[in-house]
């Protein structure tokens, strides 16, 4: 099994060209390095689901490092802003006995014994956000509700917990603030609803408007986010109310959406899963094909266990098959918590989320679907021939996720279109989490002459998928093209270009891109030999000329 431990471990021993931690960087600030320590935290599960609490507050302590005050003289609290006090408390023997069981979680998940940090060590902005996270479950430990999900509780959370003296309007209008622009190509999205009896007419408007305000916060169109419905209850009672292909504006969608109509009956979670895998998600009901590069995403909500939790998760595991990222909603205090987690993909901490008190907190999970939606993952795998493109917005990225065999994959991504001088596609993978900038395992980069190219191993047998991303440094809509190969395919891993030549792999043939100074198949060339073999050039030709004049006047 792989730790976060032992990939820092390993980014500590190679080059900084193969790997890049700057979330144990003191004083490394900026979204990127925010986001990627969030996402690590929630994908070891260590933590209760903190409904972006942890970002926010990233951002209203310190505009996530960049408040020029984040790093002051003699503070050490880092992007988080914990003060000394309140790092005190989290190593207090009190402290200690009401945690020891997340001390030793965060130990066994990053390699950090909480008891030997100093309050210094909180520069570093992953140890930052461990001491915001450890004090605030200290803090509200008598608190049964556990962190809020709309923004004006959670500003209110804040006060009581973390910052007294703080302002609940001042916290609010600084979320408000907090870039949500969604920079992808587009995603096609499936609600599955349950229309069970057991959610009842009035519980079954309040899904209707949660699935108006998800709708409602994309931005819809044929070329841009898709939306479907499935909606199931009984055996003869699962329908599609519309298709990814009827509505390419959000006025019609929403109106759509109005007119559904409760059905009442059983709970055949299994029969919407398949409709949604089997129906939705072709190219017939208006699912982009997969090598386009749109991700495709199940957003199921359900009050219950369904009728046959086997045949349900079966079904799950055919939709995880057809590369569905899925969000399991569970509404209620009857929920079968291992069905649900059969349904949502993978980390469960992301994907799998629990109403237990009713659907109450249902609107409030529309900024999460969001920015979840925003950032997932398209699939790629190794298919003979087969290439995936996707098109980015200006200065825009893509999360994937990679299928890895054994003997490790190639990946080739070339730049087709949008990409001037000087700028660049990067492309990144991590084992752990989605990287970035800030926080990648292999990093390779490709322009309009060069492919990136970069060959992924799999850190040990029992895992099959990478995490990666590519994003792109201009201000103009790029477009890409991927391609895996099963295998080590990189045609320049032996570095066949000299003299400082650039190697561009061509899939099945290299070219070898040389400095002004050299030329030749492999820029072996030197400016000076390319004047000799040009003078001798010259000279061959005037001799054979001449030749031909004489025969010529023989």
């Amino acid at each position: 099994m792989i730790t976060f431990s032992s990939v820092f471990a390993l980014l500590a021993l190679v080059a900084v060209s193969f790997g890049q931690n700057d979330i144990v960087n003191p004083g490394s600030k900026g979204s990127d390095v925010v986001e990627t320590v969030c996402s690590l935290l929630e994908a070891s599960c260590i933590f209760e689901d903190d409904k972006l609490f942890t970002r926010r507050l990233a951002y209203v302590e310190s505009y996530d490092g960049e408040d020029p005050k984040t790093f002051r003289q003699g503070y050490y609290g880092g992007i988080w802003q914990v003060d000394e006090v309140m790092f005190n408390v989290t190593q207090s023997p009190g402290g200690y006995a009401n945690m020891s069981r997340t001390i030793a979680d965060i130990n066994g998940a990053f390699g950090i014994d909480w008891r030997t940090v100093n309050w210094t060590d909180l520069t570093k902005p992953l140890y930052s956000a461990l001491g915001a996270r450890l004090y605030l479950q200290y803090q509200s430990r008598g608190d049964r509700n556990g962190i809020p999900r709309a923004t004006d509780a959670q500003a209110q959370y804040w006060i009581n917990y973390y910052r007294p003296t703080g302002n609940a309007v001042d916290f609010i209008q600084k979320v408000e603030r907090l870039d949500s622009d969604c920079l992808n190509a587009g995603t096609d999205i499936v609600f599955v609803l349950d229309g069970s009896g057991s959610i009842g007419i009035t519980d079954f408007g309040k899904i209707k408007q949660f699935v108006k305000s998800v709708i409602d916060s994309f931005d819809i169109g044929f070329d841009k986010t898709r939306a479907g419905i499935v909606l199931y209850s009984s055996a003869t009672s699962v329908t599609r109310p519309f298709d990814l292909n009827t509505y390419d504006n959000k006025t019609e969608m929403l109106a759509a959406v109005d007119r559904i109509i409760y059905p009442s009956g059983s709970t055949r979670t299994d029969l919407g899963l398949d409709m949604m895998t089997n129906v939705s998600f072709t190219a017939a009901n208006g699912a982009r094909p997969t090598n386009e590069g749109h991700p495709r995403i199940g957003i199921v909500l359900t009050d219950g266990g369904s009728d046959n939790p086997t045949w349900t998760m079966n079904a799950a595991k055919r939709m995880h098959d057809a590369n569905i990222l899925a969000f399991a909603i569970g509404v209620g205090s009857s929920l079968n918590i291992p069905e649900l987690m059969a349904i949502a993909s993978t980390p469960t901490c992301t994907y799998l989320i629990l109403l237990t008190t009713g659907f109450s907190e249902i609107d409030s999970l529309v900024s999460v679907i969001e920015k979840k939606a925003c950032e997932a993952p398209i699939i790629l795998e190794p298919e003979e021939g087969q290439r995936t493109n996707s098109t980015l917005q200006p200065g825009g990225s893509q999360n994937c996720q990679l299928k890895v065999t054994p003997q490790g994959v190639t990946v080739k991504l070339a730049v087709l279109a949008g990409v001037a001088q000087d700028e660049v596609v990067s492309f990144y993978t991590s084992s752990t989490t989605y990287p970035t900038e800030s926080f990648y395992e292999q990093k390779s980069v490709g322009w309009t002459d060069k492919q990136a190219v970069v060959f992924v191993t799999p850190p040990n047998r029992n895992i099959t998928t990478m995490y990666c991303n590519y994003r792109t440094s201009s201000q103009l809509p790029t477009t890409v093209s991927i391609a895996l190969f099963s295998g080590d395919t990189d045609l320049c891993a032996s570095q066949p270009c000299q003299n400082n030549g650039t190697c561009a792999d061509r899939d099945d043939s290299i070219a070898c891109l040389c400095t002004p100074n050299h030329s030749g198949d492999v820029c072996q060339y030197g400016a000076a030999a390319s004047l000799k073999s040009l003078r001798l050039l010259v000279a061959v030709f005037a001799v054979v000329l001449v030749a031909a004049c004489r025969l010529q006047w023989l």
